[in-house]
């Protein structure tokens, strides 16, 4: 692990580099220099947490370092939480208007922070981060027994109805203490979504539900088999395939590419592996990691996507403030860079499969395309039930019950009457996002739209589009949502019509594939 000014395993070492940005004399004069003090601060604190959560993710059998990992994020949602938000509010007293144009958001931002930000909430967001680890302890844990893929889950039914209702209570009580109504209001505000509302995205959730799932159910009824993505079970031919195909899209994507083989690649399955697919940042080197469990190239290209958007948004803005961007403009750049990268996927154009792979390859992505888009949006469905309307006295069996209405309006060619009690408790397994980040799982859908609208561009003038797209990476957090879409052309919220045109490109895709 890299030198730090602190011991990252002792938070006691952290607070006072804190306390001591507190105490220094500040003015409008030396602001920015003070500014870039805390902002070095945060790339060391940052970076700490990747290695540990590399060394913790790298090797489940370590004990050691998933306390260390584990003992680290819960002072991040406690002391670091608290100390964070003290320097923001000194910041927004000496400096009311950002100081620079890159600022604005992030003085958007954290005004929305502050007025959300109460001090009874650490003790509770502390408790919430202990339970969410235990949510993906379950999900670590998982051991398939032969033939009954759901037992797992169903030994653990009573444990997981106990920890959904503790999570529930503890996050009401964070939206309690903030003064507003519910936990849905709450965490909309902590995810910062300022440029679009509840009511969009419910709006969104029903044009799904109308132009999505008829579509979906149509090509269902026709029963044509369901693609497998090609597995690469040579390693080494994978990630040089990715490199090739991501120079393809635009050297500068192959150069940053390359320079993770060095270290910040972990592709394929081993034995004590977290079995996840996840980017994170090392702001310290200023390189991007993969942590990829699958042999499945769409799988990289995606991820890919986060790691060109985070390096090249680092370079232009060199502060983790403004890293990446809004969450769904992040999945937006990473379904992307896989959809850039199509022409590419044949050995002939310096891609891993063969034209029949790659034929398959890319009927795959289109299923996946249209899952995600009922699927997901269901359980984002769920999840603004659940945090929001659901009545005060909700309990397991009212779950279960909202969950089968929900597959029965978005997937209504999956069987539930089979085997109710699997179905119904379908909300338990493999829901990180209900769970651990809630209403994260929107962003994939809105990020599918956005990429086949996006398409459509890149097929008009692929060079301009690719081009508006590296700009839009490069912004980072400094620009509204809305502006983010716009610089590669698309306008957001995405409408109903967009909605259902999205559905069709997927569908015109396919036949072409077909053909």
């Amino acid at each position: 692990m890299p030198s730090y000014p602190f011991t990252p395993s002792d938070w006691a070492t952290i607070t006072p580099l804190f306390e001591a940005l507190e105490r220094e004399t500040v003015s409008r004069g030396n602001f920015l220099d003070w500014l870039e003090q805390w902002n070095q601060l945060d790339i060391a604190i940052w970076d700490a947490y990747t290695h540990l959560k590399r060394r913790a993710y790298a090797d489940t059998s370590d004990h050691e370092a998933e306390r260390v990992y584990q003992a680290y994020v819960q002072q991040l949602f406690s002391t670091y939480l608290e100390l964070t938000q003290g320097l923001i509010k000194r910041a927004l007293t000496i400096q009311p208007e950002a100081p620079t144009p890159n600022y604005q958001q992030l003085w958007r931002r954290w005004r929305n922070q502050t007025t959300l930000f109460h001090p009874d909430s650490i003790p509770i967001q502390a408790e919430i981060s202990q339970l969410e680890g235990k949510y993906r302890e379950i999900m670590r844990n998982y051991v398939e027994t032969p033939g009954q893929p759901f037992a797992y889950w169903s030994e653990r039914r009573i444990e997981l109805n106990d920890l959904m209702m503790k999570l529930l209570k503890l996050r009401r009580a964070l939206a309690h203490v903030s003064g507003l109504p519910n936990f849905l209001a709450y965490r909309w505000r902590e995810l910062n979504r300022i440029d679009y509302t509840i009511a969009d995205c419910q709006a969104f959730h029903r044009a799904v539900e109308e132009s999505v799932v008829p579509l979906v159910a149509k090509i269902r009824a026709q029963n044509k088999p369901t693609s497998q993505m090609p597995e690469i079970d040579d390693i080494d031919r994978l990630i040089a395939g990715a490199e090739r195909m991501l120079s393809r899209v635009d050297p500068a994507f192959g150069e940053i590419f390359h320079a993770m083989r060095d270290g910040y690649l972990d592709i394929g399955n081993r034995p004590n592996k977290t079995p996840t697919l996840e980017e994170w940042f090392f702001p310290g080197a200023a390189m991007a990691y993969l942590h990829v469990v699958t042999t499945h190239i769409g799988s990289v290209l995606h991820e890919s996507g986060h790691a060109m958007h985070d390096t090249l948004s680092f370079r232009a803005q060199k502060s983790m403030w403004n890293l990446n961007g809004p969450e769904e403009f992040q999945e937006f750049a990473a379904v992307s860079m896989d959809m850039l990268s199509w022409p590419y996927y044949g050995q002939g154009q310096g891609g891993v499969f063969t034209t029949a792979e790659s034929e398959t390859a890319q009927q795959t992505i289109f299923g996946y395309y249209l899952d995600s888009l009922t699927n997901d949006v269901m359980h984002d469905a769920f999840e603004h039930w659940v945090y929001g309307d659901a009545p005060d006295d909700v309990t397991p069996d009212d779950l279960d019950a909202k969950w089968l209405e929900l597959k029965r309006r978005f997937v209504p060619w999956e069987d539930v009457e089979t085997n109710k009690d699997e179905a119904m408790t379908g909300w338990q397994r493999w829901t990180w996002s209900l769970f651990r980040i809630p209403l994260y799982m929107i962003s994939y859908p809105t990020a599918i739209v956005g990429t086949c609208q996006f398409a459509r561009l890149a097929e008009a003038d692929r060079a301009k589009a690719i081009e508006n797209y590296k700009t839009a990476l490069t912004m980072g957090n400094t620009q509204p949502l809305p502006t983010l879409f716009q610089t590669v052309g698309l306008n957001f919220p995405f409408s109903a019509e967009m909605v259902k045109d999205a559905a069709a490109f997927v569908v015109e895709q396919m036949e072409k594939v077909r053909r």
